[in-house]
């Protein structure tokens, strides 16, 4: 989404079926669960788009010894 003519918004969500067929049933498939979201801005004086971002992942493995919470922040310079 932009919110200005050099500043955007973006984000996602994402679901993804987890199933390690070379283990049986040892419980590591299950279902990962991923939300980000980031805001950009463009720098055209310096010819670079710097970006920001937080995102948070979960993953619900059929053991819990596999199963994990991730959260994770992001910064990044396009040239």
């Amino acid at each position: 989404m932009q919110l200005d003519g050099l500043t955007a918004l973006s984000g996602g969500l994402t679901w993804s079926r987890r199933n390690f067929q070379q283990f049986d049933n040892d419980g590591r498939d299950g279902d990962l669960y991923r939300g980000d979201v980031a805001i950009t801005r463009r720098l055209p004086e310096r010819r670079l788009d710097l970006q920001a971002g937080a995102g948070y992942g979960v993953l619900r493995a059929g053991e819990n010894r596999f199963s994990f919470r991730s959260p994770e922040l992001l910064s990044l310079i396009h040239i």
